[in-house]
């Protein structure tokens, strides 16, 4: 059942109706971005109109939308208010988005009360028409309060004139702020209160008036009854108004995830086609990376490459629009507008971009803090005024002494231009070219580097798949494999068995990132894939390959260096028996090739991993049971891992074993590998929580038993060791690992005495 529908369950027993339709067949409150150009937010929405529904059961109390700069929350806020005020009639919702100037508590409490009571009247009549006017004509809604026969309003009007008559801030910022609770006790209903830019009341210059606002607030945040959802641009700034160390008890964190790379491209695309703009289908990833997947720079680019009749047909034509986006058009005037609302002098805001300057490139820790506070406050700069307002604009993350690096790579790029002309006195002409130049030059670097992601994908599907099968060990030897063109071809080839390489089964992977060796640093990532010889699993034929990767053609150097590297991760590791493989972009020149032979490393190019990964990759086939003259009959069950559960599967597969010709000898062998392999796997999942899935597969001349654990086995544990196969293969007559969607599947088979006596004369 979905949460929206107990909610409703929920609400009926209240006596409460809730209006399911589809909110967006009705008039828009707010003034909202159109469905096309709203994306991958939708989620979020639905989870704060649920938080809206779940006030009227107690269980919302207030809290704060925490997200990155132009994530979208004001858009979030807006749809869920729209949701709440037309799909049910259990929760009044209000909205409120501070301006960027407050002038006075007066001139604020006015606006906010008088907001409040018309979006009551609105929801109370179900008249979105009351809400689209932004004129608050004190007459006009003390006339609807009387038509709608709300007396409890009326009075609240009354008290509104004589508070105002008589400068009583206190009482009026009271009866402003804590209005929404006010409404609830008064109704019987529930109140949710949106307010977006809360932090904008930090731009009132009185402290005395902002202390009592935030003191009201902070009192109305505690109401169940009318909880309130506050969005803001840092959560720093939040505290700072309350005076604490810490958020307010009463209130929740909320936070908002970024977009991800795949919805911030599919949002690039909408756009292009909504305004017709070209887009390169390669550039998509490159560009909403650039752009931090931020949907207000996607946007923004967007509509200039509209307005300038351009395109995104090319990395050239992207590059010089970022450069004039970002000097000239509305990201340059966002930053400059965003500095300058800080409550600093020209000085300051000098040092400010200076101070940023140095965020882009590393985070500044204590000592260098130290030494810039003490430079500064010798030049007469307030420091703690600089790094204060940076921290309250979002625009660093200071704490503990040490600021963050900058990793937003849009305001790096602002940041570093602004410096080098406004500071630096750099042409502007400049600005533009080494702006378009470091971006092509990035882009140049993200294509290798993604060609070194899809090859590292290639080596990891190739190592994964690997499950004993022979290839030609021309595929794993650059030298053979030229030699065999020359010869015709490297088809593979009916072969002697020395002309071939058995690969190991092999049973996990990982990818470690680079680590620095002696003589240096072997670029890309190194694969570790653990197995056994010729699916054996003893102590003796345990080994592991070790796979990297190198672009360009590799040299002496690089093989040295990858060889290095493999030494250091055997060594920490604990590696017994390891092969070496390295796969070169383009070609191996002879003293590599010395050098790889004589260590016994594989080398192969870009072609030979081709064809290694369409013989063990695209033609491998699942497992399958050998197809029988007769049909399978099985049995299925599942256990839980509770103390002896293993002793109820052994009794089936007893009554199972009873209608097939097994001998006693037979029956015991199967009997303690299902035992031991029941016993193992509980104490490496060590949880009752989880269950453990049986199916036993009879046939006239065998048995077959899978076997599949629910439940989390540590990471560190090697499966070949938490199902016991070294007994196990002594015990059953094939023992194997399968991997499915759901984990390791354990396959043993038991043969009838006669089938297993036939079968070894066959051979």
């Amino acid at each position: 059942m979905t949460r929206l529908a107990s909610s409703s369950i929920e609400f009926s027993r209240l006596g409460i109706c809730i209006q399911l339709g589809n909110s967006s067949s009705q008039p828009s409150l707010l003034n909202v971005l159109p469905e096309e150009e709203f994306f991958a937010r939708q989620a979020d929405v639905q989870r704060l109109f649920h938080a809206g529904l779940d006030v009227a059961r107690g269980l919302q109390s207030s809290c704060f939308l925490s997200g990155p700069r132009k994530s979208g929350k004001t858009e979030i806020l807006k749809r869920a208010y729209n949701r709440l005020f037309w799909e049910q009639d259990a929760v009044i919702p209000f909205f409120h988005a501070l301006p960027k100037s407050i002038t006075s508590a007066e001139v604020f409490c006015r606006e906010y009360f008088l907001s409040s009571a018309l979006q009551c009247i609105g929801f109370l009549r179900k008249d979105a028409r009351l809400l689209i006017s932004e004129e608050h004509d004190l007459n006009r809604i003390v006339q609807l309060a009387y038509e709608s026969k709300l007396s409890w309003l009326t009075d609240a009007f009354d008290h509104f004139h004589q508070f105002t008559k008589n400068k009583d801030l206190q009482a009026l910022s009271r009866l402003a702020i804590l209005f929404p609770s006010s409404v609830a006790a008064r109704t019987g209903l529930y109140a949710f209160v949106f307010v977006d830019n809360f932090h904008h009341l930090s731009s009132l210059a009185s402290p005395v008036e902002m202390s009592l606002l935030t003191a009201h607030f902070l009192q109305a945040l505690e109401s169940r009854q009318a909880p309130h959802c506050l969005a803001g641009a840092s959560k720093p700034l939040f505290q700072s108004l309350f005076r604490t160390a810490e958020l307010p008890g009463c209130v929740e964190v909320m936070p908002l995830r970024s977009l991800q790379a795949a919805e911030a491209k599919e949002l690039l695309e909408r756009l292009c086609h909504r305004f017709d703009v070209g887009l390169e289908a390669e550039l998509s990833h490159f560009i909403v990376r650039q752009l931090d997947c931020n949907p207000f720079y996607i946007r923004s680019m967007l509509q200039t490459a509209r307005r300038e009749s351009t395109g995104l047909s090319s990395a050239r034509q992207f590059a010089g629009l970022y450069s004039s986006e970002l000097v000239e058009g509305s990201l340059q005037l966002y930053f400059s507008s965003l500095l300058h609302s800080a409550q600093l002098n020209a000085i300051e805001r000098i040092k400010a971009l200076e101070f940023l300057r140095f965020c882009a490139h590393a985070p500044l820790e204590f000592a260098a803090l130290h030494y810039l506070k003490g430079r500064e406050m010798s030049e007469g700069v307030d420091f703690e005024a600089v790094l204060n307002a940076l921290a309250a604009l979002g625009l660093i993350d200071y704490s503990f002494g040490v600021v963050s690096a900058l990793q937003d790579p849009v305001l790096r790029d602002w940041v570093e231009w602004n410096f080098s002309h406004k500071v630096a006195g750099t042409e502007l002409s400049r600005v533009h070219f080494d702006l378009s130049s470091g971006l092509l030059k990035k882009f140049g670097q993200a294509l290798q580097s993604r060609q070194q992601t899809d090859v590292l994908a290639s080596m990891k599907a190739v190592l994964q798949a690997m499950n004993c099968q022979s290839v030609p060990r021309a595929w794993l030897s650059y030298a053979e494999f030229v030699r065999s063109k020359e010869f015709g071809g490297a088809a593979k080839q009916p072969a002697l068995h020395e002309g071939e390489v058995v690969l190991p089964e092999v049973i996990s992977l990982t990818v470690l990132s680079s680590v620095s060796s002696p003589g240096g640093d072997f670029l890309g990532g190194l694969v570790i894939a653990r197995g056994f010889e010729r699916g054996l699993y003893s102590d003796d034929m345990e080994t592991a390959w070790l796979a990297g990767f190198v672009t360009g053609a590799a040299g002496l150097d690089e093989v040295q260096r990858f060889y290095r590297r493999c030494e250091v991760t055997g060594r920490q590791e604990g590696l017994k028996r390891a092969q070496l493989w390295l796969v070169a972009e383009e070609r191996f020149n002879q003293a590599a090739l010395s050098f790889a032979e004589a260590q016994g490393i594989f080398s192969s190019n870009l072609e030979q991993l081709k064809l290694l990964a369409h013989e063990v990759v695209m033609e491998q086939e699942p497992v399958q049971e050998p197809e029988e003259a007769e049909a399978l009959l099985t049995y299925e069950m599942t256990i839980p891992m509770s103390a002896d559960s293993e002793l109820v599967a052994v009794r089936a597969l007893e009554q199972i074993a009873d209608s097939s010709a097994f001998n006693e000898k037979s029956k015991g062998q199967v009997r303690m590998a299902l035992m031991e392999a029941c016993i193992n796997i509980k104490e490496a999942v060590a949880s009752e929580a989880g269950r453990i899935h049986l199916s036993f597969k009879t046939a006239s001349h065998r048995l077959v038993v899978h076997l599949r654990a629910e439940g989390r086995i540590g990471a560190e544990t090697d499966p070949v060791q938490a199902w016991g196969m070294k007994m196990l293969r002594t015990l059953m007559d094939d023992v194997r690992l399968r991997r499915t969607a759901q984990g390791f599947e354990l396959v043993m088979t038991k043969h009838l005495p006669a089938a297993a006596n036939a079968k070894s004369e066959a051979v």
